[in-house]
């Protein structure tokens, strides 16, 4: 049968750049090499196509077809050929990439044969990002590994094909990880933390520091012991310790500088509640003490004893998604307590949100919550507004009793699996410090590079009541080895 190719067109368009071509009638269009159902409503869009069309109408078409597939996770699928017949059939012609090959490596050789034997059924398929998501999270999640990556490879004549390489990780008795970032309230922040799992439990130790002009604004040291069952989806008791100096700010009496150095010991348990949905929640309590010198608060030093009694909830599907960011988390936590700060007793409550959406395999709509509320009085207790859940506004060091802070953000994937970037807005509607109901939006955008356990954000925010030119650099980066 003769066809009339688009490549003919494309030959025409070279040799006479100055001449339109005409329409072509196109009567109806057809996938060809296709065996993926697209659905009911994307055929209904195919089948209303018809009528004269030009050149770039119907490489539109292609077009389309490729961006569905892309939308329905089977981005390596794509259309590799338009040809429109005599009798008025435009025939779009897809590749469809398959799973040729999968490669595991990492971790011991029986974890490799087990996730070979659930990782089969993928073979042969058309590759779809969301389906290889999916049953990751699931072998991650059976044979209790610490982390997989999963790197698509071009495979077979052309590379029309995909080799899954996958890397196991595996459970190390000891494990560093650090970060630095610039923190809104204290400066430049670095932190270096490390990580050994015994027979007997878990030891967590962490040590940070904060600068900020005129120099050191916080020092920090912790300790936390857990029994075996805080990594096992078990009960488990837990006991911690922290020291810490901090240079705080009263922003409500002319940026008075004052000075807080705390020990503070807690102990308590851990108990998983079971699964809602495919997310696991599970209840902390514990009992913590502090015992701080505080220096310059109110014209003299003075010596604050607190205790409180702490229940915290928290729902998360963190432990079967591949990356910690892609994770729901819902959190809440309630504290009643007493101190010579508040001789009557308090009690604080905050609660935290965070679920990124996924509308397309290239895009995330993050939207994300933090209350912070106590009935103390004393500024001691509270908050700063504009820390790194409220960017926008540097120098501002407002603190407050009852704080309620919302954002949305929505991140672009511009290069698979490690540059992101996209637009944010956050909002905050607070008490400040002498009482009064306030609000601030700030607005900003950030780029986040990720490459395996590493990865560093780079935001520019400002406050929109005024210029971006106003706003300020938000930096932090992080990684685990």
């Amino acid at each position: 049968m003769n066809r009339t190719l688009l490549a003919l067109l494309a030959v025409l368009l070279g040799a006479f750049p100055g001449a339109p071509l005409a329409a072509l009638p196109v009567k109806t269009v057809t996938l060809t090499g296709n065996t993926v159902d697209l659905g009911g409503e994307f055929a209904a869009r195919i089948a209303r196509i018809g009528g004269d069309l030009s050149p770039k109408e119907i490489e539109a078409i292609g077009v389309m077809v490729t961006d569905e597939y892309h939308r329905k996770g089977y981005t390596a699928s794509f259309v590799e050929k338009l040809a429109l017949t005599r009798a008025g059939t435009l025939e779009v012609s897809v590749h469809e990439s398959r799973i040729t090959e999968i490669d595991i490596s990492g971790n011991a050789a029986r974890a490799r044969e087990r996730a070979g034997a659930m990782l089969a059924p993928l073979r042969g398929g058309v590759y779809n990002r969301f389906e290889v998501e999916t049953a990751l999270e699931g072998m991650r999640a059976a044979l209790d590994l610490p982390g997989v990556e999963c790197t698509p490879r071009n495979a077979g004549p052309g590379g029309g094909d995909v080799r899954l390489e996958v890397a196991l990780g595996a459970r190390t008795s000891g494990r560093f990880r650090g970060a630095l970032y610039a923190d809104p309230i204290y400066g430049v922040s670095p932190m270096l933390g490390y990580l050994h799992v015994f027979g007997w439990g878990i030891l967590d130790l962490r040590a940070g520091a904060a600068f900020r002009e005129g120099g050191a604004s916080r020092e920090e040291g912790e300790a936390v012991y857990s029994t075996p069952g805080a990594g096992e989806g078990r009960a488990y008791f837990f006991t911690g310790a922290r020291g810490a100096r901090s240079v705080e700010v009263w922003a409500g009496r002319d940026e008075l500088e004052y000075r807080i150095t705390d020990a503070r010991g807690y102990a308590g348990a851990g108990v998983p509640l079971g699964a809602i949905g495919r997310a696991r929640a599970a209840l902390k309590i514990y009992v913590r003490g502090d015992s701080a010198r505080v220096e310059d608060y109110r014209a003299h030093a003075l010596d604050a004893r607190d205790i409180r009694l702490t229940g915290e909830l928290s729902v998360s599907d963190t432990e079967v998604v591949l990356e910690r960011r892609d994770a729901t988390t819902f959190t809440m936590k309630l504290e009643p307590g007493t101190g010579t700060l508040s001789e009557r007793g308090y009690i604080g409550a905050s609660a935290s949100f965070r679920a990124p959406l996924a509308p397309a395999y290239w895009l995330r709509i993050i939207p994300g919550f933090q209350c912070d509320y106590t009935t103390a009085r004393e500024r001691y207790y509270w908050t700063y507004v504009f820390d790194a859940s409220m960017m926008g506004f540097p120098g501002d060091y407002t603190a407050s009793r009852w704080k309620n802070a919302g954002s949305l953000e929505a991140e672009a994937e511009l290069y698979p699996d490690f540059l992101y970037a996209g637009p944010f807005v956050n909002a905050a509607y607070f008490l400040d410090e002498s009482g009064h109901w306030c609000s601030a939006t700030g607005a900003g955008a950030r780029v986040l590079l990720v490459s395996g356990k590493s990865r560093a954000s780079f935001a520019w925010a400002w406050n929109v009541a005024g210029p971006a030119s106003k706003g300020a650099l938000y930096v932090s980066a992080q990684a685990a080895f």
